[in-house]
């Protein structure tokens, strides 16, 4: 994942396909299939939740490319994945953030079958979820798009 600039995703949005990040790439490796599941907990993988967006959506870039190409999450989107993480639209006092300890918490409850054909911990669960959610808020505290490559 990388973080573009507004006005590089305006460019990118455009057709234009220079780009620059303006920070240094983050990995998840292939533990987004798992992190997925968590972020998404109990709703339907077609029309996931809007948090979940943060490591399977955006718009595609090149739909005929290698895993469907590289995505790119609007600014408006990243901000919203960060409000989401932060307990979203719920009336205040009743905001259940979506933290490491509610992560930890899904681990008991979250089937992982079909991710890469293995579960993970709930340690690499943990560090994942923390990557993206420092990652997103980074993003979103500059007002930076997301871009989201595969390899």
């Amino acid at each position: 994942m990388y973080r573009v600039s507004s006005e590089t995703y305006d460019r990118l949005i455009d057709g234009d396909r220079e780009w620059q990040p303006t920070s240094p790439a983050v990995s998840l490796g292939k533990s987004w299939a798992v992190l997925f599941l968590f972020l998404n907990f109990g709703e339907d993988a077609a029309n996931p939740k809007r948090v979940a967006l943060a490591v399977s959506g955006g718009e595609h870039l090149d739909p005929d490319g290698d895993y469907g190409g590289p995505r790119l999450l609007s600014p408006k989107l990243v901000a919203d994945i960060v409000y989401d993480l932060d307990g979203g639209n719920a009336p205040e006092g009743y905001r259940q953030p979506l933290d490491e300890e509610e992560i930890r918490r899904r681990h008991q409850y979250v089937d992982q079958s079909g991710a890469y054909g293995s579960g993970s911990d709930a340690d690499s669960v943990a560090w994942a979820f923390r990557t993206l959610d420092a990652f997103y808020r980074g993003a979103a505290a500059a007002g930076d798009a997301v871009l989201i490559q595969w390899w």
